[in-house]
């Protein structure tokens, strides 16, 4: 294949672009964040780090909620309606209309939880800060702007958003009396990104609501069961690590934990950077997926090596001094990074593609659970260093069987086209 053909392929350019914008985004954030984790850790320290990251770990279970799986169902269904503005304005108002539904009653439950079990409510108004960020996920709405692939509105929205929010940590947070407003200030800027997302939808791109009945939005989450299943349950292993962590162990922990996350999650920031950006191309040019397979083999595998590698570096960057509890689990998540490659070529972008949504849905429940149960018992036997194991080899086991199914279709497949031809 001549790979500078493509530079003169409009599709290929339409993808370049949108890989483009979420790239410099997402290179602005690791900048601002390769300069605000060290930042907080040196102003508000391990143990407030950790207390920040444990109340943000009860608010990521409310998150899907709201998502319901439409960053995959919405915006399957927005990419295959955008020349279609009568049809594109029915599928806006029917995903956004089902997750302002979602958002309310969940809302209920969240007050109910942190104002009745104690260990919560000794630190309410922190929780009540955190959960903007919900409200500002509603908003947002990158399902749409991921669909109409143009990610270049929520790339100068969120560069803008994370500046500011830099410049007021620098103002405002100085010790450790000051940790609560680095939760205040995360809420208001993910909620004025929501409300300028939601404005230029309404106003600039013309998309007009559309009354959603209760009869229809009932209908909607049926239909997005097993992709809100397979966006919830990771919750059970992923979060639950974290939060089991601060319950059986200590906020210090938890910082801890949180800077070595930091550095694995900007590994599969560009993993799903990638996937984002060649999911909706994917859906029409199902026989391009050999070039994200091999596009996302090279760098999953180059990030495992180069975080195992230079684990020491890294750390000393973070903490300003080596510190051999955090070099040892960024060198634990190094492993995981190659499971999340796997999970994304075989899972959303070959299984969900291929409407596989109940299969998928399947696999993530049971290695889910599987995830949550060993969570416990390493949390218990390793303490800190449990919590990354249990990360890295829940995500493993994603990949391996994500990709012992993608073998089984494939084969599949080709038998069928073999017994045609005799």
């Amino acid at each position: 294949m001549n790979y500078f053909k493509l530079f003169k392929n409009k599709t290929f350019l339409k993808l370049l672009k949108n890989f483009l914008s979420l790239s410099s985004l997402n290179v602005l954030q690791f900048l601002i964040s390769l300069f605000t984790v060290p930042y907080l850790i040196r102003t508000i320290g391990l143990e407030k780090l950790g207390t920040i990251n444990f109340v943000l770990s009860l608010v990521a279970y409310f998150i899907p909620f709201v998502d319901y799986g439409f960053i995959v169902q919405a915006t399957r269904e927005v990419a295959l309606a955008r020349d279609d503005k009568l049809k594109l304005n029915h599928t806006f108002s029917k995903y956004f209309i089902s997750s302002l539904y979602n958002f309310i009653l969940v809302s209920f439950v969240y007050i109910i939880i942190i104002f009745i079990i104690q260990k919560f409510r000794q630190d309410v108004f922190l929780y009540v800060l955190a959960y903007f960020t919900v409200l500002g996920k509603l908003l947002l709405c990158e399902w749409y702007y991921q669909g109409t692939e143009r990610m270049e509105f929520i790339a100068i929205l969120n560069a803008i958003s994370k500046l500011l929010y830099l410049i007021v940590l620098i103002v405002f947070i100085h010790n450790q009396n000051d940790y609560s407003f680095v939760l205040l200030f995360q809420g208001l800027n993910a909620l004025i990104v929501g409300i300028i997302s939601i404005l230029i939808i309404v106003f600039s791109h013309r998309i007009k609501m559309r009354v959603v009945t209760i009869k229809e939005y009932i209908k909607t989450l049926k239909s997005g069961f097993a992709l809100f299943a397979n966006q919830f349950l990771p919750n059970l292993y992923n979060n639950s690590t974290t939060f089991i962590l601060g319950l059986y162990s200590s906020d210090f922990a938890v910082g801890l934990l949180s800077s070595a996350k930091f550095v694995s999650e900007i590994s599969n920031m560009v993993i799903s950077m990638l996937s984002r950006t060649f999911f909706p191309f994917l859906n029409r040019n199902f026989d391009k997926h050999y070039i994200y397979r091999n596009i996302v083999l090279v760098v999953s595998i180059s990030m495992c090596i180069l975080m195992f590698l230079f684990a020491g570096i890294i750390s000393n960057l973070l903490m300003h001094n080596s510190v051999s509890e955090v070099t040892l689990l960024i060198r634990i998540l190094a492993f995981g990074t190659l499971g999340f490659g796997l999970m994304s070529i075989y899972g959303n972008n070959f299984l969900i593609i291929k409407k596989q949504d109940k299969l998928v849905m399947k696999i993530t429940f049971y290695i889910s659970i599987l995830g949550f149960i060993t969570s416990f018992i390493f949390v218990l036997l390793f303490n800190v260093n449990g919590a990354a194991i249990n990360l890295s080899f829940t995500r493993i086991a994603y990949g391996i069987v994500f990709l012992f199914f993608y073998w089984k279709m494939s084969n599949n497949i080709r038998s069928k086209i073999k017994f045609k031809n005799t």
